[in-house]
């Protein structure tokens, strides 16, 4: 999922906090085996912030159940429970890049601290223009009225796909009665006049 933030939100949640306000642009969906995915948005983002958010991985317990872990300092086969390597004394959950152990997940897809993956690889291309007409939002005064035509902008966009789908409704009844009733010339004729 792609999302929008601003800058003081992204701090925020850096923090530990909640971003002050966060907008879904996208929700992708990948098939098992998938590895590459191209996001085109339908209309321009306007933002001072993109966060990438990973929520889900597709496991093969086939895979999983073979993988054999290695040591990261001298590539020896290490068969203990602890992930301690026999030979170096070096911890084999360790993050290759940053040496970081996360003792929560040990085997975690993604290093928490500096987001390396030993089992993948992600590549983001943003094409991207600065918004010359575009203000920034840096202070809580600017938020508001940001805040404010983004609600009604969403509640226009709700009461239209209301409509929509009401209208797509009666369509669909329209349909059944037409597929329903037994077709002939004279009672098209006498159903139009």
């Amino acid at each position: 999922a792609a999302g929008l933030t601003t800058a003081a939100g992204a701090a925020a949640a850096d923090s530990g906090g909640v971003p002050v306000w966060k907008l879904a642009a996208a929700d992708v969906a990948l098939a098992p085996g998938q590895a590459e995915v191209a996001v085109e948005f339908g209309l321009p983002l306007l933002c001072s912030g993109l966060l990438l958010d990973l929520t889900g991985w597709h496991v093969s317990v086939n895979e999983a159940a073979g993988e054999v872990l290695h040591c990261p300092r001298c590539s020896h086969v290490v068969t203990g429970r602890h992930g301690m390597c026999s030979y170096c004394r070096e911890n084999a959950y360790q993050c290759r890049q940053c040496r970081h152990i996360n003792y929560e997940a040990p085997d975690a897809f993604i290093c928490a601290e500096c987001g390396h993956s030993r089992y993948g690889r992600f590549e983001v291309t943003l094409v991207a223009t600065p918004a010359a007409d575009y203000p920034p939002l840096t202070a809580e005064a600017h938020w508001q009225p940001a805040l404010q035509a983004l609600d009604a902008a969403a509640d226009a966009a709700g009461s239209a796909a209301a409509a929509l789908r009401s209208a797509a409704a009666a369509v669909v009844h329209q349909a059944a009665a037409l597929a329903a009733a037994p077709y002939s010339a004279s009672a098209l004729h006498r159903s139009a006049g």
